[in-house]
């Protein structure tokens, strides 16, 4: 059953879930997370890397080098 109160549906919350099976919210939170975290999908570090969008050319990120001095921030 979904229950709305206004426009939100607390049938799938936390709180009403842990009520359902006689839990706390606290409780059914870390039980949503543990569930969650356990069934991702473990990636390799190159595939991570390979997911990182291409977001520009590396002269967009290139450091300057400024003979200027900067200003004492602590004077």
């Amino acid at each position: 059953a979904v229950f709305h109160f206004g426009t939100t549906a607390i049938a799938g919350s936390p709180l009403f879930q842990g009520f359902h099976n006689f839990r706390s919210a606290e409780m059914e939170h870390r039980i949503i997370l543990r569930e969650v975290l356990l069934t991702l999908r473990k990636r390799s570090f190159t595939e991570a890397l390979l997911e990182i969008p291409d977001v520009g050319k590396d002269e967009d990120f290139e450091r300057v080098q400024n003979q200027q001095k900067a200003d004492d921030v602590f004077a």
